[in-house]
């Protein structure tokens, strides 16, 4: 997938590597709001799998351009593996998924404003019958 920092003096998307705080899974993260990521795909359907967790930020969905569902990833501990977006019964063909970084949550550890925008993995569906009709 491609990502795009928006910010010219943030940090910009970066790899974090596989780590208990980071669920054993090398992940892409940014904290710049609006740094967004794109992925496109041939298939059915998607799902964006990802962390939950103390930092964690606001996170806009949308596929083929369509309206956005804000995602609210802040809880009082890490959870991994977790679908933070899904779509299903899309028909079959070429579609692309968008996330936007767009707001902060509150830390409850600190109290104060913070969140990122991480990604473990994308996961689309292909029917089995794609190549049979």
């Amino acid at each position: 997938y491609s990502t795009l920092g928006i910010n010219p003096d943030a940090k910009k998307w970066r790899v974090v590597p596989a780590s208990k705080s980071a669920c054993d899974t090398p992940q892409m993260l940014t904290d710049a709001l609006q740094d967004y990521m794109s992925f496109a795909f041939n298939g059915t359907g998607v799902a964006v799998i990802g962390t939950l967790g103390v930092k964690q930020g606001l996170i806009k969905f949308r596929v083929d351009g369509g309206p956005y569902t804000t995602i609210d990833r802040g809880r009082p501990k890490l959870e991994c593996d977790k679908v933070l977006y899904k779509v299903s019964n899309l028909p079959w063909g070429e579609h692309s998924i968008e996330g936007v970084l767009v707001g902060q949550g509150t830390n409850p550890d600190t109290g104060k404003k913070d969140g990122v925008f991480s990604v473990q993995r994308i996961k689309y569906t292909v029917p089995n019958d794609v190549h049979n009709g």
